[in-house]
């Protein structure tokens, strides 16, 4: 996902044949009567998912309409529905981003504080959710010839917001930092530098990747890890792949340090890596597939449908036009629509979507008739098809018990 600064672009899976594995999971279900175990890990195609419907008792229901230009300029939901969208303008023949956040509550709308924008005309921020009340913001600053990274950090509430930049570490020639820093839960931010050769709008498979992190504030960076292909962190996980082998995702615990792993079946071209604080998604670049574990390292779903950019959070996985529940194992087609749609963002059950032309006809491409909307997904523990015209399919059964093996991814990329 190397080279995602400007927007998250798609990656995503090969086509493999695989089978179907029994999975059980940790955990005693009776320390909790709401705690379900999850599904058995299944390969997830089109065909097993079923036409989502709205409504109090359906899949999803819509919070609020909105309107295209915000849902394609979203970057990220808050947890009170808030949206960061961007917003571009043109001065003396060159463009410049913004930031408003919007509550499509009462329409209100909010400029953030723009500090890139004394940057380089065209400097893209990356939006990272710090939690209910924060928003970090990241860029880098080219205009004197090194790359610079900032991070600003904004406090929603009191409008009040830190900047600092990313401390310099020495790079052979050739190599070159890969993404923008991310936060841990520990504290610290972590950043990737690698060679990487770039051409045709397509970027290859970095070598030499060296894994860094850094306190605000100091001076110098600490060397992580060497031999990194790709990363993410997200509260106390920290996921990455190693180049040898590059079919492993490693997991680590930020708070007690255990690591595991899990060794992927089949091929893929290892293209990013994106992750919530229990979930991570792997994605194979110029194929259709999304490879999910958890935070244990055990695999969840193997999803081969789209080629569009996945969002990821504790639940819910977006894949556009699809949405997959990890606790009950359904597979739910939001809207129905073919060809490229942008995957929106996704924030606890709340998520960004496109439903659809306005009217009953398609209109093809995206046009301002489209109907765009903050759905809320349905918490509902059980699926089951209720009307002739939703596809069917039985979820992959449940194994109680400890699962007894310990083996088996907006990150702001540049």
């Amino acid at each position: 996902m190397h080279g995602r600064v400007a927007v998250l672009a798609g990656l995503v899976a090969v086509l493999v044949v695989g089978m179907i594995v029994v999975l059980t999971w940790g955990g005693d279900d009776a320390e909790d009567p709401e705690e379900t175990a999850r599904p058995a890990f299944a390969v997830l195609k089109p065909k097993d998912a079923a036409l989502a419907v709205e409504g109090d008792d359906g899949d999803f229901e819509v919070v609020h309409e909105i309107t295209p230009s915000e849902g394609e300029g979203a970057e990220a939901i808050l947890p009170d529905g808030r949206l960061v969208v961007v917003r571009s303008e043109q001065e003396d023949l060159e463009t410049y981003h913004y930031l408003d956040l919007v509550d499509p509550s009462s329409g209100e709308r909010e400029e953030v504080p723009a500090p890139w924008r004394d940057a380089a005309p065209g400097t893209y921020p990356a939006v990272t959710v710090l939690d209910d009340d924060r928003l970090m913001v990241a860029w880098s600053d080219s205009e004197r010839g090194d790359s610079e990274d900032w991070v600003m950090v904004l406090d929603l509430d009191t409008g009040e917001h830190e900047e600092f930049t990313r401390p310099a570490v020495s790079l052979d020639r050739g190599v070159k930092v890969l993404s923008y820093p991310e936060p841990g839960g520990d504290g610290r931010y972590y950043f990737q530098t690698g060679r990487q050769l770039c051409g045709d709008g397509e970027c290859f498979t970095p070598r030499r990747g060296v894994l860094w992190s850094f306190v605000p504030g100091d001076d110098d960076a600490r060397r992580e890890m060497e031999g990194v292909v790709e990363f993410a962190v997200a509260g106390d996980l920290l996921a990455w792949v190693p180049e040898s082998p590059n079919s492993t995702i490693k997991v680590r615990d930020l708070v007690t340090g255990d690591e595991r792993g899990y060794t992927l079946r089949g091929s893929c071209t290892i293209g990013g890596l994106i992750a919530s604080a229990t979930l991570v998604v792997l994605a194979c670049p110029n194929s259709q597939r999304h490879v999910v574990i958890d935070a244990e390292a055990r695999p969840v779903v193997d999803l081969r449908l789209s080629y569009e950019y996945p969002s990821v959070g504790d639940r819910w996985i977006m894949v556009s036009p699809f949405a997959y529940d990890t606790q009950t194992g359904r597979l739910l087609r939001l809207f129905d629509r073919t060809g490229a749609d942008s995957t929106r963002e996704l924030g606890g059950d709340l998520a960004v979507v496109r439903l659809g032309p306005a009217d009953s006809g398609y209109s093809g491409n995206a046009d301002r008739s489209d109907r765009w909307a903050i759905v809320r997904l349905s918490d509902r523990r059980t699926w089951s098809a209720t009307s002739s015209d939703r596809l069917r399919r039985t979820p992959a059964g449940t194994a109680a018990g400890p699962s007894s093996s310990r083996s088996a991814a907006t990150r702001g990329g540049r």
